[in-house]
């Protein structure tokens, strides 16, 4: 067996070097950048009108912004340092003990098996040696002759090299007991130097790790869902912890392309006002029809109960006279088929006490479906 000592530079002089990024904890700031970025979004497409989800999108996207420019500074800074030739200060030097072998043909087979050569190096345990920082086994398989082993150590020092060397069964004790699993003359060792190492530290992905940004991660997707919990608990309680008063039942929101309810009541034979408020971006209308087939069927319900159209943002009020009790129907003309609901009519309902009628309560402004006036639509910004 040959054992060498020899200087390695890993790049060599005039080589080309190898950029090696160390360890960085950007990727993850940059994750959860989008997460939060992503959370924003949702928020804001489902509820524009909200306070709260304009600034936290808005938060996201500078979020991510930031910590991507973090990263690429990084990078580039990492690139520039193993450009030329590592940190500024020198530290402590690193071990290689490099070991080589051939292993006959057909015996590679053999060699993984639990009790073969291969095996019980990989079995070694060096872990408890001081200095010992990683064990790594090449194989280069051949389906014709010997195949080429090679089995690297690598150690903070030589201190923790020569310790393994001396106190501990070493991988030489373990091939020369596989003897018949190794070619002859073929067992070679070199213990080297690390000259050259762009990496500052050796990173490992291992299970405390793992553990740890699962943790990470559900205490932030914990929080968010607390943030967004109390955020609806403070606009439904009106900021204050007083709660608000029941929704209006003569007022009904439109967005695109629902309303916000499906059901509205008045008592019979009264004059009632239904306000629409249109949070969409597209324009809508309220109108109401004794059936549920307003296309065919151009008959309003009474004088007044179709609306003009209500554009963006804005509110409008139908004023009319409700008929006798029953069963009919409203709808917005410009999305029949997507928004409807049903207005009952009957004794006991909530009598009107919301919106008023425009002027003196005849209603007023462009003529509905019908050729009845509909009510005026005030914009409210």
């Amino acid at each position: 067996m040959d054992e060498h000592n020899d200087g390695h530079d890993s790049h060599g002089e005039g080589g080309h070097g190898v950029h090696l990024p160390d360890p960085s904890l950007w990727p993850l700031v940059v994750g959860i950048a989008c997460l939060v970025a992503g959370a924003g979004l949702i928020w804001w497409s489902r509820d524009r009108d909200s306070s709260y989800a304009g600034p936290l999108l808005g938060l996201g996207v500078a979020f991510v912004l930031i910590s991507a420019a973090g990263w690429a500074w990084e990078d580039g800074r990492m690139k520039r340092k193993a450009e030329s030739g590592g940190g500024a200060e020198p530290r402590e030097a690193r071990f290689n003990q490099v070991l080589t072998f051939a292993i006959p043909e057909g015996q590679l087979a053999a060699a993984r098996e639990h009790d073969g050569l291969i095996a019980a190096i990989n079995d070694a345990d060096f872990r408890d040696l001081e200095g010992f920082e990683d064990l790594r086994i090449t194989v280069s398989p051949a389906e014709t002759g010997p195949s080429q082993v090679l089995v690297e150590t690598t150690w903070r020092g030589r201190e923790g090299l020569n310790a393994y060397e001396a106190n501990k069964q070493s991988l030489l004790d373990i091939v020369a007991a596989h003897g018949g699993q190794v070619t002859p003359g073929t067992v070679q060792v070199f213990d080297m130097e690390v000259v050259r190492d762009t990496k500052d530290t050796t990173f490992k992905f291992s299970l405390g790790a793992a553990t740890t940004l699962l943790i990470g991660l559900v205490a932030g997707g914990a929080a968010l869902g607390g943030m967004l919990t109390a955020f609806q608990s403070d606009a439904s309680a009106g900021g204050n912890g007083t709660p608000t008063q029941p929704p209006d039942p003569y007022s009904i929101t439109a967005t695109d392309n629902r309303f916000s309810r499906g059901t509205l009541e008045a008592p019979p034979n009264t004059e009632v006002t239904f306000t629409l408020n249109n949070r969409g971006n597209a324009p809508h209308n309220l109108a109401f029809f004794p059936d549920n087939d307003p296309i065919t069927n151009d008959a309003a319900l009474a004088p007044g109960s179709i609306s003009e159209h209500i554009q963006s943002r804005s509110s409008g009020s139908v004023t009319f006279t409700t008929p006798a009790a029953g069963t009919y129907y409203f709808v917005c003309q410009i999305h029949p088929t997507e928004m409807s609901g049903q207005f009952v009519v009957r004794e006991g309902a909530p009598p009107p006490g919301g919106g008023a009628p425009a002027g003196n309560g005849t209603p007023t402004g462009t003529p509905g479906a019908s050729g009845t006036p509909g009510a005026s639509a005030t914009p409210t910004r």
